[in-house]
């Protein structure tokens, strides 16, 4: 698996969840990466392998999963 940043709007896709589900992660722990945008802003951005392996150090996917 490749350590790609993806948006809350990806992660939701590949995971098949709401943005819900995602902000209540969030606010349980999940990993966050924020990248700065061109703008000189921030958006939220989303390691892929992290997020797999903090949902399978909680038991809620398997790595066979993705």
């Amino acid at each position: 698996m490749m350590n790609e940043m993806i948006s809350t709007a990806d992660l939701c896709k590949k995971l098949g969840v709401s943005r819900q589900t995602v902000y209540k992660w969030r606010k349980q722990g999940m990993p966050v990466a924020l990248n700065n945008n061109f703008q000189g802003g921030r958006t939220i951005r989303y390691k892929l392998d992290d997020i797999m392996k903090w949902l399978n150090d909680k038991n809620w996917v398997s790595n066979e999963a993705f």
